[in-house]
């Protein structure tokens, strides 16, 4: 129907291109090495093939007859479609294709995202003996221009920078015999990228970056270019998780995971097909109800410290969940202070029938969590893997991996005797690195 389309360029991405031809605007969709190609001037001229489904008409353009021909062969291969093939058709070039093909290099289509080994296979058996000058454009076997200069100045023009902005940058690198910059500065480079967007910065502008060994891929979020609209089947799986949350002791405290499911009702016809069904813990969903009815409760609370279980007279306030444990904030009344407790440590638990009004009671911080005290102070500890246990244990500030398994934490301390019992029980396996007062704390306890 189309064999090209000559006419006034007016907007050129990476992944579709419009131009004006008769007053009429062609939306087309190309390939990476098509978009290097195009010229920064109005005139512009791309080869055109008309996919026709059952709902759209998509218009795909190329640079050249001969990656035309190329799509026309791979999409007839069963398993690739004209996503796929525009995929590997920004991924490689015409003449890298016809190497690959002719070569059995199945290693390189699958280099292509999204090309598993079979389809790498299906690809060149399909494809064996058509690439020759008799059957197709003779073109095809024009490759690119495929140095490391022009592989990087491709990538960069993909993440928005300005070509010629780019080409200066990329001859005053060439020039320099080395580069300071190591692999894994680098790796952390394009990652931030990844976390920016390109210009101008916006949602719509944000990038996908996938590392693969020595290789990164760089493309744009396929989310991006559909509505973001739900499907029935979507729409149906968040609400099943947000009821589920909100069964949960304290989900029922969400406004804002309430607000939102009200509002996707509104736009659905789910509300009464949904039914959840959450595991039943008899603790929780005991302590879930003293916290309702502002009981004083009676409770056993082991401590790891001691090894001993202590009686505590407390009236429940609130149950969260942080990381794989669930904890209580209560008003401890023995010293009228709120205090945390991790659930998995009552050891007993009984009602003293007696109802507290919680106005004389000490007020909870407004969200759940650790609130330290302002007079704590932050120790940092270097654990081996056998003392791991510690972050596991203990409410912690931060925690990051350094090398060989070490886990260095920072805890907040309020007693030294408490922190001094706590290095002997970790042994050799904890070394204090901050603050220096404390590095011989263990070995003065013992």
């Amino acid at each position: 129907m189309y064999d090209y389309i000559k006419g006034k360029l007016v907007e050129k991405t990476p992944t579709y291109a419009v131009v004006d031809a008769g007053g009429v605007g062609y939306l087309m969709h190309i390939s990476v090495n098509t978009f290097s190609q195009i010229p920064d001037n109005e005139l512009c001229m791309l080869y055109a093939y008309l996919a026709v489904r059952e709902d759209a008409h998509v218009l795909y353009g190329f640079a050249s007859k001969g990656e035309r021909e190329a799509f026309k062969m791979l999409i007839n291969v069963s398993g690739v479609g004209a996503s796929t093939a525009r995929m590997i058709l920004s991924s490689l070039n015409t003449n890298e294709i016809a190497e690959a093909v002719m070569t059995n290099n199945v290693s390189v289509l699958k280099n292509v995202k999204g090309i598993g080994e079979k389809t790498a296979q299906r690809i060149i058996i399909d494809l064996k003996g058509k690439f020759d000058h008799d059957s197709i454009s003779p073109d095809l076997f024009v490759g690119l221009h495929n140095t490391a200069r022009s592989e990087a100045l491709t990538a960069l023009t993909l993440l928005g920078f300005a070509k010629n902005v780019s080409e200066k940058a990329l001859d005053k690198v060439l020039k320099s015999s080395q580069s300071d910059l190591s692999v894994e500065e680098l790796s952390q480079d394009l990652t931030l990228a990844g976390l920016c967007g390109t210009p101008p910065y916006s949602p719509l502008e944000l990038i996908e970056i996938f590392f693969d060994e020595n290789e990164v891929w760089v493309e744009i979020p396929n989310v991006f270019n559909k509505p973001l609209r739900l499907s029935v089947a979507e729409a149906f799986a968040l609400r099943a998780v947000a009821d589920t949350a909100l069964a949960l002791p304290g989900g029922a405290n969400s406004a804002a995971l309430g607000s939102a499911i009200r509002k996707l009702n509104e736009l659905t016809a789910i509300d009464d097909a949904l039914v959840i069904e959450n595991p039943h813990d008899p603790l929780l969903a005991e302590l879930a109800h003293f916290c309702d009815i502002n009981a004083r409760v009676s409770l056993d609370y082991f401590s790891p410290t001691t090894n001993k279980s202590t009686s505590r007279s407390v009236v429940p306030r609130r149950v969260w969940l942080s990381g794989e444990h669930w904890y209580l904030d209560a008003i401890d009344l023995g010293i009228n202070e709120p205090r945390v407790f991790r659930v998995d440590r009552i050891t007993a638990l009984a009602d003293t029938g007696e109802v507290v009004n919680i106005e004389t009671l000490p007020a909870l911080a407004d969200e759940p969590g650790f609130h330290w005290d302002t007079q704590a102070e932050r120790v940092t500890l270097h654990l081996q893997p056998s003392a791991h246990w510690v972050a596991e244990r203990y409410p912690v500030y931060s925690q990051r991996k350094l090398a060989d398994g070490v886990l260095e934490v920072v805890l907040p301390v309020t007693s030294a005797p408490w922190l001094g019992r706590l290095l002997v029980r970790a042994g050799n396996a904890a070394v204090v690195v901050s603050p220096e007062k404390y590095a011989s704390l263990g070995a003065n306890t013992a």
